[in-house]
């Protein structure tokens, strides 16, 4: 279950980055832009690894979450204790990647929008 999930999120944000990065450079963004779009991709993948080796979040009074946005721990309270239920070993592997770029596509996707934003013809006022 969790390697689907991860392979799914893998497929759909390496797709949207890529997409996103043709359409830049079709729309002929400027080498600034495409350089910025490069480097947000960079940052939003350290922050994937990051935030899912260092964040944990409860999710109700007997649970919690280590990893986000897809979890790769979760905690649960037994009898006053914490148990921890991980991933197997391949699954957190793809689990994490899948955070880095769900975090890199998150944030590469306002600065897109921006430039089509930018790049659209303003209506004529009458």
């Amino acid at each position: 279950m969790a390697i689907g999930l991860a392979l799914f999120f893998l497929l759909g944000c390496f797709t949207l980055l890529f997409l996103m990065r043709q359409w830049l450079r079709r729309q002929g963004a400027r080498p600034g832009v495409q350089g910025a779009f490069s480097l947000v991709v960079i940052f939003g993948s350290l922050l994937g690894v990051w935030l899912s080796l260092r964040l944990q979040y409860p999710v109700g009074p007997s649970l919690r979450f280590a990893g986000a946005p897809l979890p790769l721990v979760i905690f649960q309270k037994e009898n006053e204790r914490w148990i921890d239920y991980p991933h197997p070993r391949p699954a957190m592997a793809l689990l994490l990647m899948a955070n880095a770029a769900l975090t890199a596509t998150a944030l590469a996707g306002p600065l897109v929008l921006w430039q089509a934003l930018r790049q659209r013809p303003s209506a004529p006022t009458p």
